[in-house]
């Protein structure tokens, strides 16, 4: 029995937002391992490989959340720094390159 269309069509779109979250997250990983090869370099000391990314308390950020917020269209810029520094990104730096993602 086939699919009825329009789930075929659900499916597709959900199939095409998982691999711009997938290009993203691998985009946003590549750059933080390059941060941390520069890191190395500089410091002579290796970047925990356990938690790419962790708040002040060394609590983990998923990047999932992160973009949630960066997907969000009804907020203002201002709105997703305050909801970055909720999850725990502080950095105006790093929200910044965050922001230059979307």
């Amino acid at each position: 029995m086939a699919n009825p269309p329009e789930i075929v069509g659900a499916l597709s779109v959900h199939v095409r937002a998982d691999r711009g979250l997938v290009a993203r997250a691998r985009k946003v990983a590549g750059s933080l391992a390059l941060a941390g090869g520069l890191a190395l370099v500089a410091g002579g000391c290796a970047p925990s490989s356990d938690k790419v990314l962790v708040d002040e308390e060394g609590k983990p950020i998923r990047l999932e959340q992160v973009f949630e917020v960066l997907d969000d269209e009804d907020l203002t810029e201002a709105e997703k720094r305050a909801q970055l520094a909720e999850l725990g990104i502080i950095d105006d730096a790093l929200q910044d390159f965050f922001l230059q993602l979307e």
